[in-house]
């Protein structure tokens, strides 16, 4: 990676081996893409707002949207869920899809004797209503609550990614 460091008024190229941000990947593949802001925004079904909080702010895509979501910007971007998280394929073995992230919950739950309630205390996230439809997991949560529900359950939130 190649990035521009100003040095006394200046710019100086350095190279390091750090990955791009989440943010300024997701710039990259819109930038790849051909698409504007406004039109990344269109597509996506977005305020244009939205596309440059997602683009100027490193935690805003997997804080303030869904896999599903995050499913659907990528398609209009044409890249994989993946390759935008820099997850390799061999890194998030199998994917996990919605319905099995729900077996997991119900089975963590009967496996500790614990309440659904309970369970939601320790992932900090309600996930009753989810539960019976489970592609809701996966439009109502945001990722970064998925992460949660996955360190609870001992599964790599990657597999989600993988799966999308």
């Amino acid at each position: 990676m190649l990035i521009s460091v100003p040095l006394r008024g200046k710019v100086s190229a350095v190279t390091t081996d750090a990955p791009l941000p989440l943010s300024l990947r997701f710039r990259a593949a819109r930038e790849r893409a051909g698409l504007s802001r406004d039109d990344a925004a269109t597509d996506m079904g977005v305020p244009v707002e939205c596309v440059w909080e997602i683009e100027s702010q490193d935690d805003e895509l997997c804080t303030s949207y869904a896999p599903a979501d995050i499913r659907h910007f990528c398609k209009v971007l044409g890249v994989r869920p993946a390759d935008l998280f820099l997850i390799k394929p061999d890194e998030a073995e199998p994917p996990i899809t919605a319905e099995q992230l729900v077996k997991l919950i119900r089975e963590h739950c009967r496996s500790r004797k614990i309440t659904l309630p309970a369970f939601e205390n320790a992932v900090g996230w309600r996930l009753s209503d989810s539960l019976d439809d489970p592609l809701a997991l996966f439009e109502d949560l945001s990722l970064e609550g998925l992460r949660w529900v996955c360190d609870e359950l001992g599964v790599d939130w990657r597999q989600i990614i993988v799966g999308l």
